[in-house]
């Protein structure tokens, strides 16, 4: 199978929550990422959702804030930071009673993206 992906993905169990877009609001999932890249990342959980459904999701990424380029981002605990972002499931799997999702990043404020991958970069880049 060829490799469709743009940019280099990373093997990170980072925890997370996501829901679907939704309304009323659906409720929280805890989710495990399996890998993550700038524009997307491959989540297991138990939602059943389709290809094109519209996921919140709210991923823990510890240091992120110091990557941040805000000031005040850098003042914020380091342990537990949350990049928030929207997502369209891009590829879905049923494996036993988890899912696996491909999701992709719709809507990602602009300096929670520039962080994202500055550390990314530093992380693939092999520094801590």
């Amino acid at each position: 199978m060829k490799e469709r992906r743009r940019t280099p993905r990373l093997a990170k169990a980072y925890r997370l929550r996501l829901r679907e877009v939704a309304f009323p609001p659906a409720a929280w999932t805890d989710a495990t990422c399996r890998d993550v890249s700038a524009t997307g990342l491959a989540v297991e959980c138990g939602l059943p959702l389709a290809p094109g459904a519209l996921v919140e999701v709210r991923l823990v990424v510890p240091r992120l804030n110091l990557y941040h380029p805000g000031f005040f981002k850098a003042l914020e605990n380091a342990a537990h930071q949350e990049l928030r972002a929207v997502g369209r499931v891009a590829r879905a799997e049923r494996q036993g009673w988890q899912a696996l999702l491909g999701i992709q990043f719709t809507d990602l404020d602009q300096d929670d993206r520039r962080a994202w991958e500055r550390l990314l970069a530093r992380l693939l880049g092999g520094q801590p």
